[in-house]
């Protein structure tokens, strides 16, 4: 193998691992009713969506291009993919299993967390769906962009036509995400309610 080419599988590797490692984090942060960031506002929430989708994007798009940066550059993306895969088994075992420092965690306590994590897996394929989708269109507009067949103008159109529809995607699979979070919260405490009810 030729230099170049041990840059380029090594840089897809590392965005692989971003990649996987945001979308994990999405899956922690937002596929749990308890998740602390609900109760931080929509801002905070939105704000977080965005850099970790936009993560999520710029990783995948430089998967599909087979990208070959320059050696600071490639060294960078190992400390992201090394950083952000530590983030995320970070996030799983002190937010999601909620791990006490110094105790071993059990299979039993495993279990119950991951039960908490209610989103499914028809909301992550989407999820996926969305972003690769998002990308491969990216790129589609930037070979267009760079053909003589298509001038500035309709670029234009089509970026925004494009970011309108992307951006309205995302949002109904966020919203929904939230009302089926929210109403699985709603669930046990009106179990608890019926089950208090019937003791009076």
């Amino acid at each position: 193998m030729t230099a170049d080419s041990i840059n380029i599988v090594t840089n897809a590797v590392c965005n692989v691992v971003i990649f996987i490692s945001m979308l994990a984090f999405i899956v922690f942060c937002f596929g749990r009713s308890d998740s602390i960031i609900y109760k931080y506002g929509s801002l905070q929430a939105y704000g977080l969506k965005f850099g970790l989708i936009t993560i999520c994007l710029g990783s995948l798009a430089n998967l599909l291009t087979l990208s070959n940066p320059p050696f600071s550059e490639l060294v960078l993306n190992i400390g992201l993919a090394a950083l952000f895969l530590w983030a995320a088994i970070f996030h799983y075992f002190v937010f999601v299993a909620k791990k006490q420092p110094g105790k071993p965690i059990s299979k039993a306590q495993l279990q119950k967390s991951n039960k908490n994590i209610t989103i499914g897996s028809t909301w992550i394929v989407s999820l996926m769906i969305q972003i690769v989708n998002m990308a491969l269109v990216g790129y589609l507009i930037s070979l267009c962009s760079a053909s003589q067949f298509f001038n500035g103008p309709i670029i234009i159109v089509m970026c925004v036509c494009f970011a309108l529809i992307q951006g309205w995607s995302f949002y109904a699979i966020f919203k929904t995400l939230k009302i089926r979070s929210l109403s699985n919260a709603v669930k046990p405490r009106a179990k608890k309610k019926r089950a208090s009810n019937t003791k009076k």
